[in-house]
């Protein structure tokens, strides 16, 4: 079974023993599907990772490990510190019978990288605290006595973070505002009950699995002193991917951290996909311009135009981030909870700001639908993951596009993270 969970890229015909002396480094990107989803919902980027190390030419020097997370199908309701547990297991066996550490001797680095979806990027996070707990705590190694020795004695040394993606991820959670008249109500009341009947992993999405908000899981994982957020700091490339609009699954403040959306919404039109608002870390930088230059525009038109476009990046609004702090307007001041402008998300104001102190670089994308079933497509477009509906063709152009982008920058952090 294990055997196909895992896509790793070698130099046309080299086995992992005749690579030893030639590999300089090595690349470990762990893909972390969400709620309901498959492992094939990474197909196409865990293909479109393999086709890049493959076409690189260094392809002799470096290695990707691509493990394609499947230990979580059918099981996504069982809280994240569960669905976390899993994807620890699954990593520590595949690396083991893969005999990685082979890969390793004299010193040889192993980049982790984590790109998660919606729910995906929580176990993300929890799954890190727990690889980076292995080593100060033995209990941790009753899961999988063998695997974790392994793992502790012959990986952790050689272990360097690299870069850690959320594609849109319930960061803040699901709580729904509701809209100050009946059916706003209405629909807060439907949503949340809705999420309440999704098991445990329901529950810690609207912060509903403690005595309290400050109880809530993900409330306890935006703490600054907590382990969830120093092992999060380690990766110097942390990256949060979000739909200005469209995304009603994961709305953009909870995707992207934050309590202002200062995105209009777009008429109905061709379908199309382009960046809507990137960080300036991204702008001040030659490579990263070059490198995503393509998602400026909607049809990828290249240099045409793209002063311009850059110029109109940076005049972008960033209010409701760390670099322009808004609280949000309030909701219900007696659990300091509050709202977006356009009552899509409820959140904890102490969390917002927890998480927001972590510091983040943002790629909002802006998409172009034609109907309102295109719409519904969006949460997972983001990944290609199909939807049989009229106009999918159009919307998979998207996709790939979105594919694309998440794969060029995860590269292109890894290769010059030692650098």
């Amino acid at each position: 079974m294990f055997e196909d969970l895992i896509e790793y890229q070698v130099t046309e015909t080299n086995s992992f023993e005749q690579e030893e002396n030639i590999v300089k480094h090595c690349d470990l990107y762990i893909l972390i599907h969400g709620l309901h989803g498959k492992q094939q919902d990474f197909h196409f980027i865990a293909q479109k990772l393999k086709e890049l190390y493959n076409d690189d030419s260094n392809k002799d020097s470096e290695h990707a490990i691509i493990i394609d997370c499947a230990c979580n199908e059918g099981k996504t309701a069982d809280g994240i510190e569960s669905l976390g547990v899993n994807v620890l297991k699954e990593v520590l066996k595949i690396i083991y019978e893969r005999k990685v550490s082979s890969l390793l001797s004299n010193g040889k680095k192993l980049k982790l990288s984590i790109i998660g979806h919606s729910l995906g990027g929580l176990i993300g996070r929890y799954f890190i605290k727990l690889l980076y707990d292995l080593p100060n705590n033995e209990k941790s190694h009753d899961l999988l006595p063998e695997y974790s020795k392994h793992f502790v004695d012959d990986i952790f040394p050689h272990l360097v973070p690299c870069s850690f993606t959320t594609i849109s991820t319930p960061h803040l959670g699901s709580r729904r505002p509701g809209g100050g008249n009946y059916f706003g109500s209405a629909y807060r009341i439907a949503a949340h009950t809705f999420l309440s009947i999704l098991g445990k992993t329901g529950k810690e999405l609207i912060l509903n699995d403690g005595n309290s908000i400050e109880e809530s899981l993900l409330y306890r994982m935006s703490l600054p002193d907590s382990d969830y957020v120093k092992v999060l700091k380690m990766f110097p490339y942390r990256t949060l991917i979000a739909s200005c609009h469209l995304d009603s699954t994961v709305p953009f403040p909870s995707a992207s951290i934050r309590s202002f959306n200062p995105y209009l919404n777009n008429g109905y039109g061709e379908a199309s996909m382009k960046i809507g608002g990137i960080g300036g870390d991204f702008l001040d930088s030659p490579e990263y311009v070059s490198l995503l230059s393509e998602f400026f525009t909607a049809k990828g038109e290249g240099e045409t135009g793209l002063n311009e476009r850059i110029e109109t990046l940076r005049k972008a609004s960033w209010k409701g981030t760390e670099i322009e702090p808004f609280d949000g307007i309030s909701n219900d001041k007696h659990k300091s909870l509050c709202r977006d402008n356009y009552f899509e998300v409820e959140f904890e104001v102490k969390m917002l700001k927890n998480l927001q102190d972590i510091k983040w670089r943002r790629i909002d994308l802006d998409f172009t639908v034609s109907s309102f079933l295109q719409a519904r497509e969006i949460h997972v477009v983001v990944v290609r993951k199909k939807m049989p509906i009229i106009g999918s063709s159009e919307m998979d152009r998207c996709g790939e596009r979105c594919v694309n982008l998440v794969t060029l920058l995860s590269k292109f952090d890894s290769d010059h993270l030692l650098n």
